[in-house]
């Protein structure tokens, strides 16, 4: 028997064209809504639709959370109910509460204090191929999947000036739409001021973060100023998932606006994967099929 995977993309998935209609098709939408209102004064449609398509903080990573949430309700309301949950980048906040770590109030307040963090500083992100990422110029901000000939595949992030002179000399690397250098040291300052936040503690095997690349049973009062400051390592938290389930195949669903993990699953063995939503693709229409999909390889686990 298969175990069922929850693995939530980072921040640069959705698009100008990623509308909130299939959102609102999840109850979480009108309990979202309701909270940010009564809790941080935030219009979520307002938030939403001022901010379509943009990658900037404060709100981006809000957004990302908001529309990982009601995609995760939707697949659990058809029977997709996660065993294990991780998330790359900003996607650790919604697999944190996936998880049980906190509650729905709380990683509100996170995101959204995470994301006042973030737009102190401004930044460029590109991804590429490296043979070493120890031997990188510029800092790596988080470290994707391996390949057997290509090598490892990075996210950089760093300064402006330090980025953009780095992609004129290694033209194969390709920009990314994110204007903060997530997961950067200099975040240090911003990172401290961030209230503490103990988690609540959960049943071992469930959540695999993308910061330590293991298995957590309660996050640290300050796990998420090291996240901020410190690079992510995808490539251990497969590994770690993987070494965690020697024998088990894998029901992978990507929770996002647009696949991008699917790579760093080349090496669970046995396994499906398949995305929720692709840019250029009708959203309603898109997320059907590969639950179709998934009912024709074998229904929910």
């Amino acid at each position: 028997m298969k175990k069922t995977v929850f693995l939530y993309a980072g921040e640069g998935t959705h698009g100008p064209a990623t509308t909130a209609d299939i959102f609102k098709t999840s109850d979480k939408w009108i309990e979202m809504e309701e909270l940010l209102r009564e809790t941080l004064d935030l219009d979520l449609v307002h938030l939403w639709n001022e901010n379509q398509g943009s990658h900037a903080c404060p709100f981006s990573p809000l957004r990302t959370l908001v529309s990982q949430i009601c995609l995760a309700d939707l697949w659990s309301q058809w029977g997709y109910t996660p065993d294990i949950v991780a998330g790359h980048s900003t996607g650790e906040l919604s697999a944190a509460f996936d998880a049980g770590f906190y509650t729905l109030p709380q990683i509100l307040a996170l995101t959204h204090d995470i994301g006042l963090a973030a737009a102190n500083l401004d930044g460029r992100m590109a991804h590429g191929w490296v043979s070493d990422p120890k031997e990188s110029e510029i800092h790596v901000s988080s470290i994707n999947f391996r390949h057997r000939r290509r090598g490892v595949h990075v996210t950089l992030s760093d300064f402006p000036e330090r980025v953009d002179a780095y992609l004129a000399e290694k033209p194969d690397f390709t920009p990314m739409p994110l204007p903060h250098p997530w997961h950067h040291p200099a975040y240090a300052p911003y990172a401290a001021a961030l209230k503490p936040q103990k988690s609540a503690k959960i049943e071992s095997g469930r959540f695999i973060s993308g910061l330590t690349g293991q298995w957590e049973t309660c996050l640290p009062a300050t796990h998420w100023q090291d996240w901020m400051v410190r690079p992510i390592d995808f490539i251990a938290a497969m590994d770690t998932l993987k070494a965690g389930n020697p024998d088990t195949g894998f029901t992978v669903i990507e929770i996002g606006a647009h696949p991008v993990l699917a790579p760093g699953c080349r090496g669970l063995g046995d396994y499906i994967h398949v995305p929720s939503l692709c840019r250029g693709e009708p959203d309603g229409p898109f997320i059907r099929a590969q639950r179709n999909k998934l009912e024709a390889w074998g229904g929910a686990q």
